[in-house]
């Protein structure tokens, strides 16, 4: 890809490890933004079907104070070293 590519869309999460590689470290590559994002679903297998009530109330918990978001922009900002907000990228703290 180097010197051979004007523009490139993959995955973040892949983006950023082909980035940090020997090859692009140096490079003056970014990532210019979000095409799309996507939600995902968890689910839980049948035989763990009791915890499901206790599982849904803390999760609605989390949301409602706010954890999960400042979950989601830690582990973003571990893995990319910035954090979308948006669909835009910002700058970590």
């Amino acid at each position: 890809m180097a010197g051979r590519t004007d523009i490139y869309v993959d995955l973040d999460i892949d983006l950023v490890e082909i980035l940090r590689s020997p090859e692009f470290i140096q490079s003056d590559i970014h990532i210019a933004g979000v095409v799309e994002e996507v939600v995902a679903h968890s689910y839980l297998h049948k035989r763990y079907a009791s915890l499901a009530p206790k599982l849904s109330a803390i999760l609605k918990d989390m949301k409602q104070d706010g954890l999960i978001e400042k979950y989601r922009i830690m582990a973003e900002t571990f893995v990319t070293g910035k954090y979308s907000k948006k669909g835009k990228y910002l700058q970590a703290n």
